[in-house]
């Protein structure tokens, strides 16, 4: 593991695979009852968050609908537990590995990947939605090959897996 490649815009994780919170009190509660085998093949600290109303959307106008972005609203949500820090490549990598799972960008044959980090050949461009243009529906893009199907998680190990699904998020959590 490169430094570049230990943590580009997230916590890290130490060698250990713990959250490295840079000197501050890591200790964080668990949500539930983990059995012994998920702690070993999970072994990452989790945050609490109470639960709580807060405040969500676009405060200044310069959102785009495409996009989602909604005028703020309040939103509810129920106290839940989170990872300290994201879901790496590897991570994810040894999630497939072990179970076999396949993504839905797998199955579809496709992702989503923004204009600028596009790494495929024109014809694998499949579509741009006119109210989004930045975005690119790709041929061959998925969590392997975040920016097309000329692109790899080469030095990428320790950053945040991409092109995951809420399905895919919630296989990885199960």
């Amino acid at each position: 593991m490169t430094t570049d490649d230990r943590a580009c815009c997230v916590p890290a994780r130490n060698e250990a695979g713990r959250a490295d919170d840079h000197g501050r009190d890591g200790a964080a509660a668990r949500h539930g009852q983990p059995s012994a085998d998920s702690e070993t093949r999970h072994g990452i600290e989790q945050a609490p968050v109470p639960a709580q109303v807060f405040r969500m959307g676009d405060a200044d106008g310069a959102g785009n609908s495409g996009d989602g972005e909604t005028p703020v609203h309040e939103v509810g949500l129920a106290g839940f537990s989170i990872d300290a820090t994201t879901v790496t490549n590897a991570a994810f990598a040894r999630f497939v590995a072990d179970t076999g799972y396949r993504t839905d960008s797998e199955d579809y044959g496709y992702s989503a990947v923004f204009h600028l980090a596009l790494r495929a050949e024109p014809d694998d461009v499949i579509g741009q939605p006119p109210q989004t243009p930045w975005w690119l529906g790709v041929r061959g893009a998925d969590w392997a090959h975040p920016a097309g199907p000329r692109s790899s998680l080469d030095g990428l190990a320790q950053h945040p897996v991409v092109q995951v699904s809420w399905n895919d998020a919630r296989a990885y959590c199960a």
